[in-house]
C-alpha cells in the first residue's frame, strides 16, 4: 500500500541512491552534479515547498517537491523520481496525483505545471496519461555540452484532465 509524508533528514541518503546514472539524475535535478549529495538535496528541499516522499510497505519509493506555489495561481512540480526497485508499479503515477491534489486541494492552483526531458519516455507518457498537455519545449544544455529539448507540461484545473487524473485506473 502507498502512502505519503514530508520528507525526513534521514530519507535524503536513500534518495541520493536513487539516480542510478548521470543522465537519471539530469533528468530528476538538472542542476545537480553527479553523484546526487545529500547537502545538495537538502539544499534544494529548502528552498522548495512540500517536500514529498511516497512510501510502499516501509520502503521509501518516491520523492518530488514544488520548485514554487502560488496559491490561487500556479504550482510547478519539481525533482520527480521513482526508487528503481519499484519501478512500473505505480508509484510515480501515485506521487503525481499526490502533488496535483495538494496543488489544487492546498493551494487553490488554477493548474499544475512541470517539465521533462524529451528522452524521458516513461516520465512523458505518465504526464500525457495524468492530463497533463505539453505547452511548448525550451533548450536545456546537457552535461557533455549538447543541447537537449525539455518539454513544458499543464494541468488545468477547469481542464478536461481534472478531477479524471486523480480516479484510480481500471
Amino acid at each position: 500500500m502507498l502512502s505519503f509524508r514530508e520528507l525526513l533528514d534521514t530519507d535524503v541518503p536513500v534518495i541520493c541512491g536513487f539516480p542510478r546514472t548521470p543522465a537519471e539524475l539530469f533528468y530528476m535535478f538538472p542542476s545537480a552534479q553527479w553523484p546526487l549529495a545529500a547537502g545538495r538535496l537538502m539544499a534544494s528541499a529548502a528552498e522548495r515547498c512540500e517536500s514529498t516522499v511516497v512510501v510502499c510497505g516501509g520502503t521509501i519509493a518516491g520523492y518530488a517537491n514544488f520548485i514554487h506555489c502560488t496559491p490561487g495561481h500556479c504550482c510547478s512540480i519539481g525533482n520527480v523520481i521513482v526508487n528503481p526497485q519499484v519501478r512500473r508499479q505505480g508509484v510515480g503515477t501515485y506521487l503525481i496525483r499526490t502533488m496535483i491534489r495538494k496543488a489544487f486541494e492546498g493551494y487553490d492552483a488554477r493548474a499544475v505545471r512541470l517539465r521533462c526531458f524529451h528522452a524521458n519516455l516513461p516520465g512523458i507518457r505518465l504526464y500525457e496519461t495524468l492530463g497533463f498537455r505539453r505547452t511548448g519545449a525550451i533548450p536545456r544544455q546537457c552535461p557533455g555540452g549538447c543541447i537537449a529539448p525539455v518539454y513544458e507540461f499543464e494541468l488545468r484545473r477547469e481542464g478536461a484532465g481534472y478531477p479524471s487524473c486523480l480516479r484510480a485506473s481500471a
